[in-house]
Order: structure tokens, then C-alpha cells, then sequence
């Protein structure tokens, strides 16, 4: 049971395992949720006035595609599921700044329209995963198991309230662990950092070359949502080769150094002689590269994605 604050001296209860059978013709009575309440909690409490009542089913399903010639699904469209862990609102986010990038480059004649298909190689594998993980927590939490009750009743606070527990849970509910290194957009050549294709880029504090100068700023704040971004992140006293920023004329163009406050970090992702990585306008690493041949890597990748030839052999 949770009982959330609404204002106004109203509430809202939530309540799995209901002491009655659901009822089409009649919704759950302010009796029955008091003797629930009662049942469940150690503060005393009395319900009056009930606005509204219902008999909740969860469901959780998915489609098993997300685009079918021009039609392209996403969100509550696509996938529905438990709402423990409030996944939905992210998950269908995350769907549509997938997409959107994506069919924006089409519609523009940056990107061919294949690149509509990476949408579902990237997206399926995530909803079924968080399909898997509400469904999961619904059903401990729901459990009327007594062993795994007592377990939860008396373990569960201590254990989530572990430091690595919290830290790890805040980083998979707000999906900013998943990655899409299997897409066929993301491409590695070895660079000696911990980021690969496909991941999201960390922010972290980096100095920004600016107009010949630097100056502190984060790494996401760096990006361009409306653009590839292309990040070189170099070690300090490095020169950059002149082609470097030719190879992508319609992506921004930043240089980055290691900030005094996160160096260590930045060498660990990006490693000791730094790399090139294009970023996608969804902040995931499309291509990773070692400086002195990155070069090479993007024009090749931006032949094979972002060149109107491509798009014109493609459409």
C-alpha cells in the first residue's frame, strides 16, 4: 500500500491484493480502503469524503515492431507496462529523442531513410528490458509469500538504503546506463578509453577551447541536440590534425581538455592520448576513434550515414 500527498488535505491510496474481488458494477468502497489502511499501517488514520475510486489492472505487453513502412510507434503506443519504478514516462521520452533526430536528418536530406530502421534495432531491446524489470518488482512487491514478505519487510530497508544499491537503482530507473553498442550506427576503433560506441556520453567538467581561449564548462553542455556533435578530447599541449574538423562540416566542432576538478576521469574516458568521438544529437557516442586516424574513421562513417550521396542511394 502507498498513500501519497495530493494537497488539500487529500490523498491518494494504492493498493495491491484488495480484500474483495474487483467489480464491474461497483468500484472499491471508503470501507474497504480504510480496513486496508488499518491493516497495513501503524499510524492511526480515518478516510472521509472519497472523490474517486477504481479497481486498477496492470497490464504489460509490447509490439514486436516499431516501424512498418512509414508508420513508426513509440511511447504508450508501443509498450505499456507496471508502473513500479516509473518507467513509462522515461522509456517513451527516450523513444521519441531516438527517433526524432533521426527522421529530422530524412526529412532534411542529411541521412538516407534507412537510418529510420536503427530506431527499432536501438528501441526493442530496451522495452523489453524494462518490461522484464517492473514486471519483476510488481511481482515482489506484490508477493503474498510470508518468507519473501518477512524478507522484504525487515531486509528490504537496509538493503535499499545501501549507498551502491541507491546509486546503482537511481542509474537504471533514469536510464542513463543503457546503451545501444549493438545498433549498426555504432562504430568502434580502439582508442584507449572506457567510452565506446553507443554509450551515453558521461557529463563531467572539461575546459572548452573557445575563440583560442579555454574556459570551464560540463561535456553536455558542449552539445548541440540539433546536430552531430563532433568531441575531441585531447590531452593537454596536443595539436590536432587540420583535417580533423574538415571531415564533418555540418557537425559542431568542439575541443575539450581535462578540467582540474575531474582529470582522472576524463583520462579514464577518454584515455591517456584522448580520442575523437561523434556524438549523436541524442547524446550517444555514434563513433569513437583514436585522434591521429579519426580522420579517416568519419569521413568513411559520414559517407556511409550523413552525406546526401547516401541519402539519394538509400531513399
Amino acid at each position: 500500500m502507498g498513500l501519497f500527498p495530493m494537497g488539500g488535505e487529500h490523498f491518494r491510496l494504492i493498493a495491491s491484493n484488495p480484500l474483495s474481488k474487483a467489480s464491474k458494477g461497483a468500484e472499491p468502497s471508503l470501507d474497504e480502503l480504510q480496513r486496508i489502511y488499518d491493516q497495513r499501517s501503524h499510524i492511526p488514520a480515518r478516510f472521509h469524503d472519497l472523490a474517486w475510486s477504481s479497481w486498477f489492472r496492470i497490464n504489460s505487453r509490447m509490439v514486436s515492431r516499431l516501424k512498418v513502412g512509414r508508420l513508426l510507434l513509440g511511447g504508450d503506443a508501443a509498450h505499456i507496462h507496471s508502473p513500479a519504478g516509473a518507467q513509462g514516462m522515461n522509456t517513451g521520452i527516450q523513444d521519441m529523442i531516438n527517433v526524432s533526430w533521426k527522421l529530422a536528418m530524412v526529412m532534411n536530406g542529411q541521412a538516407p531513410p534507412s537510418i529510420l530502421d536503427t530506431y527499432e534495432a536501438d528501441r526493442l531491446s530496451v522495452m523489453r528490458g524494462v518490461l522484464f524489470r517492473t514486471d519483476t518488482l510488481t511481482n515482489v512487491i506484490g508477493t503474498e509469500n510470508p518468507i519473501v514478505r518477512t524478507l522484504i519487510n525487515h531486509l528490504g530497508p537496509f538493503i535499499g538504503g545501501a549507498e551502491l544499491v541507491q546509486e546503482n537503482a537511481t542509474a537504471g530507473m533514469s536510464q542513463v546506463v543503457l546503451n545501444y553498442r549493438n545498433s549498426s550506427l555504432s562504430e568502434n576503433h580502439t582508442h584507449g578509453g572506457a567510452i565506446r560506441a553507443g554509450d551515453r556520453v558521461p557529463d563531467m567538467p572539461v575546459r572548452l577551447r573557445s575563440d583560442g581561449n579555454w574556459k570551464e564548462t560540463t561535456l553536455l553542455s558542449a552539445l548541440d541536440a540539433s546536430h552531430l556533435t563532433l568531441v575531441a578530447a585531447v590531452p593537454d599541449g596536443t595539436t590536432l590534425p587540420s583535417s580533423l574538423k574538415a571531415c564533418v562540416p555540418e557537425s559542431r566542432f568542439v575541443e575539450i581538455a581535462a578540467d582540474a576538478k575531474d582529470a582522472a576521469r576524463f583520462e579514464t574516458t577518454f584515455g591517456k592520448a584522448g580520442a575523437a568521438v561523434l556524438v549523436r544529437p541524442d547524446g550517444y557516442a555514434g563513433l569513437t576513434s583514436p585522434i591521429s586516424s579519426a580522420a579517416d574513421h568519419l569521413a568513411a562513417y559520414r559517407r556511409k550515414w550523413f552525406s546526401a550521396s547516401a541519402a539519394d542511394a538509400r531513399s
